[in-house]
């Protein structure tokens, strides 16, 4: 399977991949053991570090290429609770 292949491409011992679209989930994929042995599942806790800034970068250039959000905007545009913070 391309996940089995994907997993040991990256030289690691499971991954989850999870795919959607607009709607919701579309497909899901678990693969291969945690740290402990234990079987990749939809319940599998990961640690990002500090991988989860370049989606999140990557996601808010995207939303603003389509003129979603603006980038020079202050974020309490958005999320107002930021406010004292």
């Amino acid at each position: 399977d391309r996940y089995e292949q994907l997993a040991h491409d990256l030289h690691t011992p499971g991954l989850a991949v999870v795919e959607f679209d607009a709607n919701g989930i579309t497909d899901e994929h678990y693969v291969g053991v945690d740290g402990n042995n234990n079987p990749i599942t939809a319940d599998s806790l990961f640690i990002w570090g500090s991988v989860s800034k370049s989606f999140t970068g990557a996601l808010a250039l995207e939303l603003a290429d389509k003129g979603l959000i603006d980038l020079n905007a202050p974020v309490t545009q958005y999320y107002p609770e930021f406010r004292n913070t």
